[in-house]
């Protein structure tokens, strides 16, 4: 205290204890006695309570982005999003896609390959391009030959060299009525055609009751299925080593047919419109499946015709509009590339 005279005159000294920054707080008791906007100093690192962001922290003082990381501790102190740096590649935890890998920050497709490594960082489905043709490994049907990426119609001969990459047979042109229909067939490893040298598909010849139980097991089975062994004792002319036996004895397996009566199969009898008709049906639905009563809604097909349900059925699913006429020729037999038309079309290929 300092001696302030007796302004009260009461014949007592008065003493004051000074304050000299005029702060409310004497000087004793301000640990900074000289500055108005600072009295406190809890954490003693020499900043001020007021003026300290982390006044119970010796170690820090400011946080100049506002984000409660101190800059001191703050390896962005200007970025509010960021703080750390645990891979120390200059790249924010926040904003790394790979906080850990110090090569990597960015993942442009989100397919968890950084874009540093990743040969097509904006494709999620592609990361690696082995090749360098600029067609990634997952879309690149020749992933290690610079010159081919495509494989059109699926020959293993490359679109570039190859003399006719968008058919694979070349007895059905791109203008051919049923093109589309029997390149999807091709495709879905139904059939590989009449002839492999050269390739051919036959498109007008008229299909045997072996062909299409080839046709069918396949569809129902999966292009790569494989049939058991023929014993030849299913049918009494089928045997073991005939062609399309053990596709035959799946055919009678799966319930698709009993044969042609007499136990008898007739593979090299040709299939008509009729039958193909309950043959589809029976393989997308199974062995039990009946279809509803028909109605007799083609001309040439009554509603007691033996086949006419399966016939209206086929028609109901959009497989086909008969013949034309508003018929459906039901005895009419069918060729490979009708065949074809109403296989892709039952089983959606």
């Amino acid at each position: 205290p300092v001696y302030a005279g007796d302004p009260d005159g009461d014949g007592i000294a008065n003493y004051v204890d000074p304050d000299d920054d005029n702060d409310g707080v004497p000087d004793e008791s301000d640990e900074f006695p000289f500055d108005p906007t600072e009295w406190t100093d809890t954490d003693g690192d020499g900043v001020g309570d007021n003026g300290d962001a982390f006044p119970n922290d010796p170690t820090e003082t400011a946080d100049s982005d506002g984000d409660g990381v101190g800059d001191n501790t703050d390896v962005f102190p200007n970025d509010p999003n960021e703080t750390t740096d645990s891979d120390g590649d200059g790249v924010g935890d926040n904003g790394d896609a790979f906080p850990d890998d110090p090569s990597e920050w960015a993942d442009s497709d989100g397919d968890g390959v950084g874009d540093n490594a990743d040969a097509l960082p904006n494709d999620p489905t592609e990361t690696s391009d082995s090749d360098g043709d600029g067609v990634g490994d997952n879309a690149d049907a020749f992933p290690n030959d610079p010159t081919e990426a495509f494989d059109t119609d699926l020959d293993g001969i490359g679109d570039n060299s190859d003399p006719l990459p968008l058919r694979w047979y070349e007895d059905v042109p791109e203008d051919y009525w049923a093109f589309t229909y029997i390149e999807a067939l091709a495709r879905s490893g139904i059939t590989r055609g009449c002839s492999q040298t050269p390739r051919l598909y036959c498109p007008e010849s008229l299909l045997t009751r072996a062909e299409l139980a080839v046709f069918l097991v396949r569809a129902m089975h999966g292009s790569d299925y494989v049939p058991p062994p023929a014993t030849g004792e299913v049918f009494e002319d089928v045997s073991a080593a005939d062609f399309a036996a053990a596709y035959i004895e799946q055919f009678h397996s799966d319930g698709i047919t009993k044969g042609c009566g007499n136990g008898m199969f007739c593979p090299t009898n040709l299939v008509t419109r009729a039958e193909v008709a309950v043959f589809l049906l029976r393989s997308k639905y199974g062995s039990d499946y009946i279809p509803p009563p028909a109605t007799g809604i083609y001309n040439d097909v009554s509603s007691d015709h033996w086949a006419a349900a399966w016939i209206e059925q086929l028609s109901a699913e959009g497989v086909t509009n008969g013949c034309g006429s508003g018929n459906y020729c039901p005895d009419s037999e069918l060729t490979r590339a009708q065949a074809a038309v109403f296989i892709v079309r039952t089983f959606g290929l």
